[in-house]
């Protein structure tokens, strides 16, 4: 479940990242004061209000287990009570 909000936050992690470099590829960031860097599984574990280690195992799972591991994590998931962070 975590891991469905990530393609936003990365999204939002782009367009700072685009708009620090004025547009330019390559061109080196500069710095601004309403723009800052996002650490993508940071950002994600604070919203889903779980450590960043847990993104990142859920992201292993996700690319490397096999599908009877991911159902157990899916069910594991299920079963969890919401953090209070997600509501």
């Amino acid at each position: 479940m975590a891991l469905e909000c990530k393609p936003q936050i990365q999204a939002k992690a782009k367009e700072n990242e685009r708009a620090r470099k004025g547009g330019q590829r390559g061109a080196s960031c500069q710095t601004s004061d309403n723009l800052s860097r996002i650490d993508t599984k940071k950002e994600l574990a604070t919203k889903m209000g779980i450590s960043h280690d847990t993104i990142a195992r859920a992201e292993f799972i996700s690319r490397e287990a096999d599908e009877a591991t991911k159902e157990k994590q899916r069910l594991r998931e299920l079963q969890e009570p919401p953090s209070s962070a997600s509501q």
